[in-house]
């Protein structure tokens, strides 16, 4: 959905951990009904807020989960009824392992990874996959964290391939990538497929999969040191890419992975893995070392200012939630509290947070809140379709 990666060193996916286990106020619970102001003038104290209302997650129930925050006219839709009680299930680990990830397909399925936590950044790990009811369904094992939710069943590299994973852990598909080189399998705002961002030396390539796997197209896309991207809400796919010390760089490609747009230069610099999130209707946000440096819209070769109540939210991950049209910011390590999300209009209006009975948190692409606790973070509790 902020993680690890043992591919390109990358410490973001989609929708995925790892969770920051140093704990929030009320380990488990969240403070009663402190973030309930919404609306222009909505900003509170916890991680900024201003004039559009932005805000870092907080507030919830006494009992650790709960809805706070009145919503306003383009909220209609935006903000959860009662969360009910969860679906629990512990990932079976051994001692020392930890448990940082963990996503959704679209028919509900649940995913969640263990590993080992003396691997530190370039681990892969065994990936448990549950029905939403909590059937364990199978697994999958030796893959990292770039695991993407389709229409049924995942998507990940593992080694130098692309893997079509059933919604019980069988390969389906596997296509070879580039030898000798990283690769990193990227989420797609469209909800099914996956572009693969492969780095060979300086050469930057990108790989595009359809939603059973098929490969559908393959470019050299640029040249540099790490890189990102995600398919935006268009269908076009933005890749972004560090130049040391100097800009990052990012271009358009359309389906076929031709040039969208020229290449152009993002208002930060630096080395560090980006963050790549797609906006409602179309276009990205751009994340570097936990802050938002850029949005971009769809096809267009230029940056344009973060707005403010995107600004406000750094550490935090950006999914887009209710059917594309609204979206949910996800605390990661270094935000605070670490056990609510900030739900926002698709215009930017905040509508409100909602609490979780658990120590962190990551969402599946079906809209599904899952809950990380207990040892190593690995018993999860889920609230399937919540955000749908």
């Amino acid at each position: 959905m902020t993680r690890v990666f043992v591919v390109l060193g990358i410490l973001a996916v989609w929708a995925c951990g790892p969770i920051d286990q140093s704990g929030s106020p009320g380990a488990g619970g969240g403070s009663a009904g402190a973030d309930a102001g919404v609306g222009a003038d909505a900003g509170t104290a916890a991680g900024g807020g201003g004039a559009d209302g932005g805000t870092a997650a907080g507030g919830g129930g006494a009992d650790g989960g709960g809805v706070s925050g009145a919503p306003v006219a383009d909220c209609t839709g935006v903000m959860p009824g009662p969360l009910g009680t969860p679906v629990t299930a512990t990932v079976q680990h051994g001692g020392g392992d930890v448990c940082w990830n963990a996503t959704t397909d679209l028919s509900g399925n649940v995913a969640a990874e263990s590993h080992p936590g003396s691997l530190g950044n370039a681990w892969t790990g065994r990936w448990r996959i549950w029905s939403a009811d909590g059937h364990e369904r199978g697994d999958f094992d030796e893959v990292g964290g770039d695991v993407n939710g389709q229409q049924e069943g995942f998507q990940s590299t593992k080694g130098n391939a692309l893997v079509m994973w059933s919604a019980t852990g069988g390969e389906v598909r596997r296509t070879p990538l580039d030898n000798g080189c990283t690769s990193q399998a990227l989420p797609s705002a469209t909800s099914t497929g996956t572009v693969v961002i492969v780095q060979c030396g300086s050469t930057i390539k990108a790989r595009r999969f359809d939603g059973a796997g098929n490969l559908a197209a393959s470019a050299d896309v640029g040249t540099g040191g790490t890189a990102a991207g995600v398919i935006d809400a268009q269908g076009r796919a933005l890749v972004v890419i560090a130049q040391g010390k100097g800009p990052y760089t990012a271009r358009w490609f359309d389906a076929n992975l031709a040039p969208a747009s020229g290449t152009f230069q993002l208002g930060a610099s630096g080395a560090s893995q980006p963050m790549v999130r797609p906006l409602v209707s179309g276009g990205a946000a751009v994340q570097v070392d936990g802050n938002w440096v850029a949005v971009v819209r769809s096809a267009v070769a230029s940056a344009d200012e973060v707005p403010a109540w995107l600004a406000s939210h750094a550490n935090f991950d950006l999914q887009l939630i209710r059917g594309g049209n609204a979206y949910a910011l996800i605390p990661r390590a270094g935000a605070r509290p670490h056990n609510a999300l900030d739900l926002v209009a698709g215009n930017g209006d905040r509508c409100g947070s909602v609490a979780f009975p658990a120590d962190g948190l990551s969402m599946g692409y079906d809209g599904t809140v899952i809950g990380f606790a207990g040892d190593g973070g690995c018993t999860h509790s889920w609230w399937s379709g919540l955000l749908r």
